[in-house]
């Protein structure tokens, strides 16, 4: 396994600009996609230039390695 941490920061300008949801996904072959992580409708700091989010990300073996 590997681990990999990942941080989603709010835009520098405007609040609209934060993205509420999202779906992160992998791939190795670009045809068959795992999701890693995914949020919908996160309450989003107005704080600009800061952490919005933090991710914490556990990646499957590669079983064709």
């Amino acid at each position: 396994m590997t681990y990999s941490k990942w941080r989603w920061y709010t835009a520098n300008d405007a609040s609209n600009r934060d993205p509420v949801s999202f779906k992160l996904e992998a791939s190795n072959d670009n045809q068959n996609w795992i999701e890693l992580d995914s949020a919908i409708d996160v309450d989003v700091t107005t704080t600009r230039q800061t952490i919005a989010y933090t991710g914490n990300i556990t990646l499957p073996n590669d079983s064709s390695s």
